[in-house]
């Protein structure tokens, strides 16, 4: 086996061997163990492609062995039965930049052999290696410089005060299954070298397994680092070296440490075992990081800091203990395809100035957050899926901003997306839906812009506005939630506009406390409960929506509430139209009241509202009902004619002014007319069953000062609804209808 392997060791540099494994290309040379210095005697008169052949035992040489002729094969005798072999032991009593092995030949191999370099004096302590540091290298068992193309195979080698094998200049050796242990440094690629560093074990090493710098190149593939102090895998200066593939176990530091401008390529790399984080990306470090995997970390799967930026792409990072992934700083990564679960802290954590692109990812199952964002955060969330977590989908906080965009967050145990302090995000077509608790949560005095977002069967409520936050809710739909639609509470401002709010078990919307929300053109509809809540002290503008199908009142309004509402149309109500009661105060004007089952306008409590200029159809179910003590001013509403067309209890203080029957307009009003016309027309629509208009006219009342006006109303309507639509005579209706 031996034999087979120099043979093929020397094969790989083109160098023919007899078949003891001889070059057939210079002569052989064997050696013994005895004495000090005995393989630097040989060297001193090597021809190019001289084989040399180590005995069994301990070579001890005190001097550096330099390899310079070309072709050198440096090879041991087989291992003996009892396990001894080969090694040479070097006992360096001078400058700790010496090697014991310095390979300067084009073309080199050693194979086979155990290299060990541990005696420095104690007074001398080796340097650290700066990244532009490449002058000397540093205290090493081989060093290979110039443009050599050695290879090294099957070797052990150790440096306890230095590093195992430091390749530097223009290399570019190979360098396989080899152990190197118990070093500061295992290996270190510096200055323009390219190494190919393959299938090695590297293990015990005080600050690094293997660190590339300044401009290496290269590929390190399918090695086994563990037991580094800093860091196993480390790319610092401007190196551009490949590592792929490697199993990175147990270490003290990190696993993987990308640093300075290093443009290494990180891919399918297993990070396991006891670290600290799994990878390290800092300085101004842009790699390309794709496909690995890191398990188990005591603090991160990743963390991206200073000024890195670089792309990770579709790695696998679960059950870490802080958050699975970590950008701070200014770091602007590219981040996609990645999955991030089953962590003790939050899946994804943006902080400080940290900015990115985190794009198609999933984050499930974490403790905490899936995703958190904090400080002057700012990042581009596209396509993510945000699932599963013990805490929040996504929390923001501080003044954190940044925009989310098609994103889905689902059946988290908190908030799917919480927004609190003074953050201010934006976003567009997500989904969330299906959590334990609220969908949408924005408290203290966050804001930002939210819209054309599906917010929809949170359990305890889909939105929920709390503190002076003052969101801008635009185009969404949310629905059916056990807890309500929309909540608003505390002193909040926000703007809903366009919004669907429909299918929820208790109200559509709830506006309390101190709120003074703007509620604009919203389809509020077929809610379990009612339409609109408004209580407390609440106020605000409730403009232009229109609120329809509710198994109880489509508007209630209690409390000391006094909100506007005006244009709004309010049909189809299980019970009430609009409800007003306790001592509320609202401001009711210009809406369009039809097709409710209880009285389109009921007044309860103290309760003093101002209505104008409202229509009311209630096909005999009841139009205005002032209960006892009802307060109030009405005046300019038009309201169908019948018996149930106004309702006014005892002790009534309300003061009813100019009451007007549907399709008459007082000279006082008449610029209401072509709005009056419109109105009826789009209220009309949403009345079951449907009666069709077919036209609506406004003609000069004959023979009457020119300033007043009769409204004529032409409508077709089943026979049960002709009522409806009372004119002014019995003559008129009759030839009307």
């Amino acid at each position: 086996n031996v034999v087979s392997t120099i043979k093929d060791a020397m094969a790989d540099v083109g160098m023919e061997t007899d078949a003891k494994g001889a070059s057939l290309r210079g002569p052989s040379v064997f050696v013994t163990p005895g004495g000090t210095g005995a393989i630097a005697k040989v060297l001193l008169n090597a021809l190019p492609f001289t084989t040399i052949t180590l005995g069994i035992g301990i070579f001890v040489e005190p001097a550096t062995l330099h390899l310079r002729a070309n072709g050198l094969v440096l090879i041991s005798e087989a291992q003996a039965a009892d396990g001894s072999s080969c090694v040479i032991v070097g006992s360096r009593e001078g400058c700790c930049s010496t090697p014991l092995l310095h390979i300067e030949a084009a073309q080199c191999t050693l194979s086979n052999l155990h290299i060990e370099h541990a005696f420095c004096v104690a007074s001398c302590r080796p340097r650290e290696l700066g990244t532009n540091d490449s002058e000397l290298g540093q205290f090493s068992a081989i060093r290979i410089s110039g443009e050599s193309q050695a290879l090294i195979a099957r070797c052990s080698i150790s440096c306890r005060q230095g590093c195992g094998i430091d390749v530097g200049g223009s290399a570019r050796p190979t360098i396989h299954n080899c152990i190197v242990e118990a070093c500061s440094d295992g290996f270190i690629l510096r200055d323009s070298s390219a190494a190919t560093v393959r299938q090695n074990s590297v293990r015990n090493c005080t600050s690094s397994c293997i660190k590339s710098m300044n401009h290496a190149e290269g590929t390190v593939h399918d090695n086994c680092f563990e037991n580094g102090g800093h860091a196993c895998l480390l790319a610092a200066g401007s190196s551009s070296t490949s590592f792929i593939n490697n199993k990175i176990g147990d270490t003290k530091g990190c696993g993987i440490r990308l640093c300075d401008e290093t443009t290494a390529i990180v891919e399918g790399n297993h990070v396991n075992g006891h670290h600290m984080n799994g990878l390290e990306a800092g300085g101004s470090s842009n790699a390309m990081v794709k496909g690995n995997t890191i398990k188990g970390s005591s603090g991160s799967g990743m963390v991206l800091h200073d000024s890195s930026n670089g792309v990770f792409v579709n790695n696998d990072i679960s059950g870490s203990v802080l958050a699975g992934v970590g950008i701070r700083d200014r770091a602007d990564p590219i981040f996609t395809g990645n999955r991030v679960s089953h962590g003790a802290g939050s899946g994804l954590v943006l902080l400080d100035e940290a900015k990115g692109v985190i794009d198609d990812n999933r984050f499930f199952k974490n403790t905490c957050a899936g995703i958190g964002i904090k400080g002057n955060a700012c990042g581009l969330f596209n396509k993510n899926t945000v699932c599963d977590n013990a805490g929040y989908g996504v929390w923001m906080q501080d003044t954190a901003s940044g925009t989310f965009q098609n994103n889905l967050v689902e059946n988290n145990s908190k908030a799917g997306f919480a927004v609190s302090h003074q953050a201010a995000p934006t976003l567009h077509s997500n989904r969330i839906i299906g959590g334990q608790q609220v969908g949408l949560l924005i408290q203290n005095q966050a804001h930002g812009h939210y819209e054309a977002n599906i917010i929809s069967h949170n359990k305890s409520g889909n939105v929920m506005l709390l503190g002076s936050s003052s969101g801008t809710l635009l185009k969404n739909l949310i629905s059916h939630s056990t807890g309500g639609g929309v909540i608003v509470r505390g002193e909040n401002r926000s703007v809903l506009s366009f919004n669907t709010v429909e299918g929820n078990s208790r109200a559509n919307i709830a506006v309390l406390d101190q709120a003074k929300p703007i509620f604009e053109e919203n389809l509020i509809q077929n809610g379990l409960g009612r339409g609109l809540v408004i209580t407390g002290t609440a106020a605000g503008q409730y403009l232009g929506n229109t609120i329809r199908s509710h198994a109880l009142a489509g508007v209630y309004v209690g409390g000391n509430a006094e909100p506007h509402l005006i244009r709004n149309i309010v049909c189809e109500s299980g019970a009430s139209g609009i409800v007003v009661e306790d001592c509320a105060q609202p401001h009711i004007s210009h809406n369009s009241m039809c097709g409710n089952a209880s009285a389109a306008v009921a007044v309860q409590g103290t309760a003093a509202p101002v209505m104008e200029c409202n229509i009311v159809l209630h096909n005999g179910n009841g139009g205005i009902w002032l209960g006892e003590k009802a307060g109030g001013i009405f005046t300019g509403n038009r309201v169908e004619e019948s018996p149930k067309g106004w309702r006014i209890g005892s002790h009534v203080t309300a003061r009813v002014e100019s009451p007007v029957a549907l399709g008459v307009s007082l000279s006082s009003f008449p610029q209401y007319e072509q709005e009056l016309r419109d109105r009826i027309e789009n209220a009309m629509q949403y009345c079951r069953p449907l009666p069709r208009l077919v036209n609506a006219v406004f003609v000069q009342n004959p023979g009457v000062d020119d300033k007043s006006t009769i409204g004529m109303v032409f409508i077709k309507f089943p026979s049960n609804l002709l009522h409806t639509c009372e004119t002014l005579s019995n003559t008129s209706r009759a030839a009307n209808f």
